[in-house]
């Protein structure tokens, strides 16, 4: 960001660059962790209260596994995000942030479907 361009402008700048990283970070990272959702979903309707926890788990190693394969095979898309201004750490906390709304809206439409 240049420093003579006014603060609302930088504000603007940023706020775009998140969501063209949002973009590509769903594309790269999200849309695999769906994987890991689809059986956090089969548990709540087979086992239903007893499973928040194992899907805890697997929503973790899910966000582990998808993390160790971004970084060791996509390398080359993080000067990407470096470009935008964006770190491994906001790459990492937007994913988990945006995949924990979408795995709590499915997972909340399945308990909601299951009770109807």
């Amino acid at each position: 960001m240049a420093d003579g361009m006014p603060f609302d402008n930088k504000i603007l700048l940023l706020m775009t660059n998140w969501l063209i990283s949002i973009k590509y970070l769903f594309r790269d990272c999200i849309i695999y962790n769906l994987i890991f959702t689809l059986f956090g979903v089969y548990l709540l309707i087979e086992y239903s209260v007893n499973s928040y926890t194992y899907i805890f788990w697997i929503r973790v190693f899910g966000y582990v596994f998808t993390f160790i394969s971004y970084f060791w095979y996509k390398k080359k898309h993080l000067y990407f995000y470096h470009n935008l201004g964006i770190n491994k750490r906001q790459i990492g906390l937007t994913v988990v942030v945006v995949d924990g709304i979408l795995t709590g809206l499915i997972l909340i439409l399945t308990k909601t479907v299951l009770l109807i």
